[in-house]
């Protein structure tokens, strides 16, 4: 309870300074930080803010990132009208004091004539740089990330800088899913703000950064061993501009690939004109020696101008955490010591279970504990845990006398349930 309520007030102070900041801020400078930058979090049309824990999201709400169990690195090319493109490469890698980041995103043109007021023509490009460093870390029920950005925009012969404050965060809840209910954090509230800045200076003008807010909930609707389906509804607002609203869907077919897709209506502001964007997208998972790649494409219909097509690639490799930088030589335990013998694996529930189930499952929570002391990550299903406990020789894990085995692995907690 106490955590809890920690969570909480971490939770409402986030919710306060964004809400002051909203009042003061504005602008459109730099549109293309507004572009959701990998393709999941485009079909998706800037949702993904409280979704699992993949790096594809990072960009978006950089908290999702906390529960990460592995390395991940990522690209991703998306067209845009008129031969602009963007590209963006983000690594993200997990660690006992949280989760680290560098991303780099890049926005560029054709070339482009222009002409003085004598029609003398020239020709100029548009590139736009953005730099970023990302930290994100999970509490008991409560995640919580920065990203600061660099950016540095050229214009022609012209060149300017600005520095800009992402921030995320998403409040997780017990909630039973509709089909085989897990009751571990299976609905989240997120949070958070992008392009908080003073704003970038063009020839002696400042013009702020495309100042944005969001809030979203995330339900795991059904989860089954060989799929998952999360909802998510999403609202976005650019402060004086226009803001958006609308549910997307992700449906993962375990270690297979998933589909995405989402709806959003978009309303300017002083305006009574709405429009609906339709953005659908899927992912294929391909295994090799230990890493995992990712393909992912994403297609949205952009009216009059066609369609806009994004390609991403993510890999991930790696698990296990560690201390960054040597650190564990401060934090970490002697090898050898365990506090395993010390700690309860026992739930108030259990009182209701056959006494040998219980020995049984305070037996596999034991085994949970130790694959995650080992590795820096929860079993990511029964089945990875048994080939765990191979290696000491046990071949099989016992079913219950009555119910089944009810497993989450974002928090590892096991249970027994009718």
């Amino acid at each position: 309870m106490q955590r809890r309520i920690a969570s909480f007030l971490i939770f409402d102070l986030f919710v306060s300074v964004m809400s002051l900041y909203a009042t003061k801020a504005g602008g459109v400078s730099l549109p293309f930080l507004r572009i959701p930058a990998t393709p999941p979090a485009q079909a998706m049309l800037g949702g993904g803010t409280a979704l699992g824990s993949s790096s594809w999201y990072g960009e978006t709400n950089p908290a999702v990132v906390a529960l990460q169990d592995y390395s991940e690195l990522l690209f991703s090319y998306r067209t845009l009208p008129f031969n602009f493109s963007t590209q963006s490469f983000l690594w993200t890698k997990p660690t006992l004091a949280g989760t680290l980041g560098l991303g780099l995103r890049y926005f560029g043109s054709p070339p482009i004539e222009v002409y003085d007021d004598n029609f003398n023509k020239e020709i100029i490009h548009v590139n736009d740089i953005a730099l970023s460093t990302m930290y994100a870390i999970h509490f008991a029920d409560f995640s919580f990330g920065l990203s600061g950005k660099y950016i540095e925009s050229r214009l022609g012969g012209f060149t300017a800088r600005a520095v800009s404050l992402d921030a995320g965060s998403i409040l997780y809840f017990d909630a039973p899913a509709l089909l085989e209910p897990t009751r571990n954090l299976n609905l989240g509230i997120s949070l958070g703000m992008r392009n908080l800045s003073p704003g970038i200076q063009y020839a002696e003008i400042t013009t702020p950064l495309p100042f944005t807010y969001y809030a979203a909930i995330f339900y795991n609707i059904i989860t089954f061993d060989w799929m998952e389906a999360n909802l998510e509804v999403a609202w976005e607002r650019l402060h004086e501009l226009s803001w958006n609203l609308g549910p997307g869907m992700e449906i993962k077919f375990g270690e297979y690939g998933a589909l995405r897709g989402s709806v959003v209506q978009t309303t300017l502001d002083g305006s009574r004109a709405k429009s609906w964007n339709f953005s659908g997208g899927l992912s294929l998972y391909i295994p090799i020696q230990g890493y995992v790649y990712d393909l992912a494409y994403t297609i949205t219909p952009g009216g009059e101008l066609g369609f806009y097509h994004q390609f991403g690639l993510r890999i991930q490799f790696g698990g296990g955490k560690n201390w960054p930088w040597g650190l564990d030589k401060l934090f970490g335990k002697p090898k050898g010591k365990s506090d395993v013998k010390t700690l309860d694996f026992t739930e108030a529930e259990d009182s209701n279970l056959d006494p040998e189930d219980r020995i049984i499952l305070i037996q596999l929570r034991r085994s949970i504990y130790n694959f995650r002391k080992q590795k820096g990550r929860y079993p990511r299903d029964l089945n990875e845990l048994l080939l765990y406990l191979n290696e000491y020789r046990i071949y099989e894990i016992p079913n219950p006398k009555r119910g089944k085995y009810r497993y989450n692995k974002r928090t590892g907690k096991l249970f027994i349930r009718d």
